[in-house]
């Protein structure tokens, strides 16, 4: 290692002067050793600890409904039962929210401040049906819309910015009905929605985060109201408080 390393001899005066530079020559040289001096392996998880502080995962395996109605952009009202305005917590019972919602507890309290910089989100759901069961003719213009919210300073906030969509898919042509429920496509779509949610996503420094769940309804434009349901299979959320933070350049 440092090659110019002189101890404090015994009787010598420990000196806060003496101190800092013998530190400082230390940080010197080993600043200043070449990648080839490191022998491979010599530095791993003991040296390097994980930057994920904490973690945890959720998952829905079964098909869950949901009916509810987009109630526009930066509105995040929450309502339970069916064709209502509003969005539906992800539920293993689906809109009627008489399941276990799809959320992660950390099982204790982090300040978004310091070391535990932020939180690294994962979700993804199986959409596999976006229906319309009026027979009007014409196009139905559907789309499921979800979004994350995150329970900090014992409330749960929306981040506004991680709302995604996924459209149906309608078919016509000959052969194909012009009836919006027979001419509804068959769904196999996957909605990922990756985020890192820091102090700025929540208005205020100084946040203390635990919890994470995920949003949900439809919107519609054409389809009469209570003709419309959005199904969902495997769904999964996964979060974790990541020691580090977001840089970006140019």
């Amino acid at each position: 290692m440092a090659d110019k390393f002189s101890p404090i001899s015994t009787g010598d005066e420990a000196t806060s002067t003496k101190v800092n530079s013998l530190f400082s020559s230390l940080q010197t040289e080993v600043n200043a050793l070449p990648i080839t001096a490191i022998q491979p392996g010599s530095l791993h998880d003991v040296h390097l600890p994980s930057l994920v502080v904490d973690s945890g995962t959720d998952s829905i395996t079964g098909t869950h409904n949901y009916t509810n109605q987009y109630p526009g952009w930066g509105n995040s009202g929450i309502v339970i039962g069916a064709n209502a305005t509003g969005w539906s917590i992800i539920n293993t019972g689906g809109t009627a929210g008489s399941g276990t919602d799809l959320e992660v507890d950390l099982g204790a309290d982090y300040v978004l401040t310091g070391s535990n910089s932020g939180l690294l989100i994962m979700f993804n759901t199986n959409v596999v049906a976006l229906d319309d069961t009026t027979t009007a003719t014409g196009t139905s213009s559907l789309y499921g819309l979800f979004k994350i919210q995150v329970y900090a300073n014992g409330a749960w906030r929306s981040i506004q910015r991680t709302e995604r969509y996924t459209t149906a898919e309608m078919q016509y042509g000959p052969g194909i009905s012009g009836t919006l429920a027979s001419a509804q496509a068959s769904l196999s779509k996957d909605v990922p929605i990756r985020t890192f949610i820091s102090n700025a996503d929540l208005a205020t420094p100084g946040h203390v985060v635990r919890k994470v769940r995920v949003l949900t309804c439809i919107s519609r434009k054409l389809a009469a109201a209570g003709s419309t349901q959005l199904s969902l299979k495997e769904t999964n959320l996964s979060v974790m408080l990541i020691h580090a933070s977001l840089q970006e350049s140019l």
